[in-house]
């Protein structure tokens, strides 16, 4: 028996612990991830880890012959990628294959509210992103013809946003994995500095970026302004400013200067922390549980080059959790942290609809939830 993610993204760490890897290896079936990239003719960024897992995929060809492998197996398709254009040919031949099939909508972020586009607008955003563009418009068209209409045997959800987002046959509730991490994070010493946490994001340099064709931020000037908010924060407020750093963040050289970068403890930092920073990221989400203050931050060129896409994701979670935005380009405006304050509503709000499971329940552990419905979809039927 198998069971086979497939992703678009390199093997991570992250991802090996949040989809369980190891537990439904031993306890349910040998697990195979499926890295896509070569074979949707991306440029590989690929770095296999945990080597036991990752199988890459280099061609379309090499693709479907390991699916026709496949054929007499008992195994099912877990789905780490969307269906757009790009990714419809693994959709597709995936589906010849009659075999049971896996999705997690867990990770949802709030909706930023449609937008009436400009000419201007749209001419800008064929611009900065053309083959995005060129593949909603292919998958509409291909799609209002010949419609795949697939069907997910499973879904695991996280949260009420989640709920009847994917067209399934089952589904059931989880917690999202930064959820899970919150159940493990330990307190640390008492400090007379006040602490700040920057969620870093690895913004000029995240390999997803060159997949998914989202334009890239100027490395340096968007860096540089940071390091100047971060100084302003210490030596005008006191604070001492950590880096949370991305999983997959691998910079070169002391690009945040003297500041303490931390990996894989972003939960701890937040639990610990008197202010947090950031963007987008999901983990806003632990915002929502241990209640800190904390403020969106953007510069000038990030507004510019993301005015359509994450300034509105952006707005979004200001909207959701009561959390201030700020232009960190521009001289400070002192009365952002006076007035900061948490809105406990919003807070608990956004923690029901995107973080927990249906049940509220903690003492389950996903990834008890997740073998043993892996387990069920793989019994002969």
């Amino acid at each position: 028996m198998k069971i086979i993610y497939i992703s678009n993204v390199p093997l991570s760490e992250k991802i090996a612990k949040d989809f369980c890897f190891e537990e439904v290896d031993s306890q349910v079936a040998k697990v195979e991830y499926w890295d896509m990239q070569s074979a949707m003719g991306l440029q590989n960024y690929s770095v296999i880890r945990p080597e036991k897992f990752g199988v890459i995929i280099k061609s379309r060809q090499e693709f479907s012959e390991r699916l026709t492998s496949l054929r007499n197996e008992n195994c099912l398709f877990v789905m780490l990628v969307d269906y757009y254009w790009s990714t419809r040919f693994i959709y597709r031949q995936v589906k010849t294959l009659a075999k049971p099939t896996v999705y997690f909508a867990f990770g949802r972020l709030p909706s930023p509210p449609p937008k009436k586009r400009s000419a201007v607008e749209i001419f800008r955003k064929i611009l900065h992103s053309p083959r995005w563009i060129i593949g909603r418009l292919m998958l509409h068209l291909v799609d209002s013809f010949s419609p795949l209409n697939f069907i997910f045997s499973l879904v695991f959800t996280a949260g009420r946003a989640a709920e009847g987002s994917t067209v399934c046959l089952k589904e059931v509730s989880v917690k999202t994995p930064d959820l899970e991490n919150v159940l493990e994070a330990s307190e640390s010493p008492a400090s007379d500095q006040k602490l700040c946490i920057f969620l870093d994001e690895y913004l000029p340099y995240h390999p997803d970026f060159a997949i998914l064709d989202i334009p890239v931020i100027h490395a340096h000037p968007y860096l540089d302004t940071l390091n100047v908010f971060f100084d302003y924060l210490e030596k005008k407020h006191n604070f001492k400013v950590v880096v949370a750093l991305h999983p997959k963040a691998d910079y070169r050289g002391r690009v945040f200067g003297h500041r303490k970068l931390v990996k894989f403890q972003t939960a701890e930092l937040i639990k610990n922390a008197d202010l947090v920073l950031g963007h987008t990221t999901t983990s806003l989400g632990y915002l929502s549980v241990y209640r800190k203050k904390a403020i969106l931050i953007y510069t000038d060129e990030y507004q510019e080059l993301y005015v359509d896409r994450y300034m509105r994701l952006m707005k979004a979670f200001s909207n959701e959790m009561g959390i201030p935005m700020l232009n960190i380009s521009h001289q400070m405006d002192e009365s952002i942290f006076n007035d900061l304050n948490v809105d406990l509503e919003a807070r608990e709000k956004y923690f029901r609809n995107y973080m927990c499971s249906l049940d509220n329940s903690v003492s389950i552990k996903n990834v008890d939830i997740i073998c043993r419905e892996l387990k069920k979809q793989l019994e002969p039927r």
